[in-house]
């Protein structure tokens, strides 16, 4: 986040009061891990009435202000691989950024804005295929039993999420993160079982697993329950979650198999444990697209990149660059196209 430029601040407005702190007090470690295990006591806070801070700006505006300085950002200065598994949108910097010297200003901030880094941070997790552990933590700070964090993102390969580990994984996390009230899980272009050999692409939360050939797969329908060791059956350990967003990525000449997975998709109603059900917000569907460079291996179906983009486009595929960085221009890169679905939790 760039510095705020002070030059034009009235020197003369009050600043703000740090007189009631002390040697016992003064020292405010806001680091993450510190949030998470020793919350500062501000009983004793001063109520900064002089401080146009509080005494001119409204809470709400407040609130917007405290959002943008303890959200967490890339300083892009650690590139990923552009052929590595884990390069995509928004995922293109090794480096994350979580300035929280904002809260060391004094004890009515601490006191206001102590929970916002949790609240806003998306905590992400690769389960296979993603980048070395050393990096990886940077993007899952909290990565332990942490009642604030609310959001929670995880890369899934197919068979993690089909096979027994997901069951467990849903286990602890709804351990783990009492309060999660938003979970993504996303299945990119090299997470589909057999990808490498281009196999059609199958996915049925109500079914156990779909490891097998289509022909050997029977679509689940809005009238079949969850298979109890089904993927979609796990959810009834989470109590509290209000939306689920599943994030499925293939290359554009699969795009009609991924689309009539989003189709019976709409059918699926996830089980919480708290009473309600995940459904389907068709509203909040969305389609994106963007160019990669071609992975070492697997097979892919082949396509010019131009043509194909401009197929997308001409569906209403969104194919804006929305984190701002240059689009790949390679002739032989890929053209990925991404559907998301939003779930929203609603009385069962």
């Amino acid at each position: 986040m760039p510095p705020v430029d002070t030059s034009n601040v009235n020197p003369t407005m009050p600043p703000i009061d740090t007189s009631n702190a002390n040697p016992r007090t003064a020292s405010i470690d806001t680091s993450f891990a510190n949030l998470t295990v020793a919350p500062i006591d501000t009983s004793d806070a001063n109520p900064q009435g002089k401080s146009p801070l509080f005494a001119r700006i409204p809470g709400e505006i407040r609130d917007h202000i405290f959002d943008l300085a303890l959200t967490a950002y890339s300083g892009k200065q650690e590139p990923f691989e552009k052929d590595s598994y884990y390069y995509r949108p928004g995922f293109r910097y090794a480096d994350q950024i979580l300035d929280t010297a904002l809260l060391r200003t004094c004890r009515r901030i601490y006191q206001e804005a102590c929970l916002v880094p949790f609240q806003n941070y998306e905590c992400v997790e690769w389960h296979y295929r993603g980048p070395p552990a050393k990096i990886a933590r940077n993007f899952a700070r909290g990565n332990y039993s942490c009642p604030w964090l609310t959001s929670l993102h995880l890369f899934t390969q197919q068979f993690w999420l089909e096979d027994s580990s997901w069951p467990s994984k849903a286990r602890n996390v709804a351990f783990r993160y009492k309060n999660l009230r938003h979970l993504r899980i996303t299945i990119r272009h090299s997470d589909w079982w057999w990808w490498e050999r281009s196999a059609p692409l199958l996915l049925d939360a109500k079914h156990k697993g779909t490891k097998g050939t289509a022909s050997a797969t029977r679509h689940s329908t809005a009238a079949d329950g969850f298979h109890v060791n089904s993927w979609g059956h796990q959810f009834s350990v989470f109590k509290g979650l209000k939306t689920f967003e599943l994030e499925l990525e293939t290359v554009e000449g699969k795009r009609k198999e991924l689309d009539e997975i989003a189709i019976r998709a709409a059918d699926w109603r996830f089980p919480l444990g708290d009473g309600n059900v995940l459904v389907l917000n068709p509203a909040r569907t969305k389609m994106t697209g963007w160019h990669g460079v071609k992975l070492l291996t697997g097979v892919h179906v082949p396509s010019d990149p131009k043509e194909a983009r401009e197929r997308l486009v001409k569906d209403g595929v969104d194919f804006r660059v929305w984190d701002g960085e240059p689009e790949v221009s390679e002739d032989d890169c890929l053209t990925y196209y991404v559907v998301l679905l939003i779930y929203e939790a609603q009385r069962g």
